[in-house]
């Protein structure tokens, strides 16, 4: 027999995909030219757990201006959806800075969380702990 989940007062449990939105990050080719934006990627992530500021990123040319739903937010939460490590699958980096026009590879996903039953900061703790990643 299952035990059910005990929570304390006042919390609740939730999915995911239902209080969050995904999508996933840019494609580039390294022969494209036109809008130049700097870009957060797989290797940015390192031993970082949160971007306080983009002034380390590198900048790629995109053959277009992306929508503007592709550019990352203050209190967003990227991760790592594909590498060459699976270890590294699902890393997680909180945005704390309010990044201008900063873009996130393919390689990656954004969430952006919709409702108030959480933070980012508390998700990526509990990603950062090992507790989500399992799940994910």
């Amino acid at each position: 027999m299952m035990s059910k989940r005990r929570f304390p007062p006042g919390w609740t449990e939730a999915k995911f995909g239902k209080i969050a939105t995904f999508k996933n990050g840019a494609n580039f080719s390294a022969s494209d030219r036109g809008v130049e934006l700097k870009m957060l990627g797989v290797g940015d992530f390192q031993d970082r757990v949160s971007l306080k500021d983009t002034a380390d990123l590198k900048s790629v040319h995109l053959a277009s201006q992306p929508a503007v739903d592709n550019f990352l937010e203050a209190e967003d939460l990227v991760f790592v959806r594909s590498n060459g490590s699976k270890e590294l699958v699902g890393r997680c980096l909180h945005i704390e800075c309010s990044p201008r026009l900063l873009i996130y590879s393919g390689f990656c996903i954004r969430v952006r969380l919709q409702s108030e039953i959480t933070t980012a900061q508390y998700v990526n703790l509990l990603m950062q702990r090992g507790v989500l990643k399992k799940q994910l």
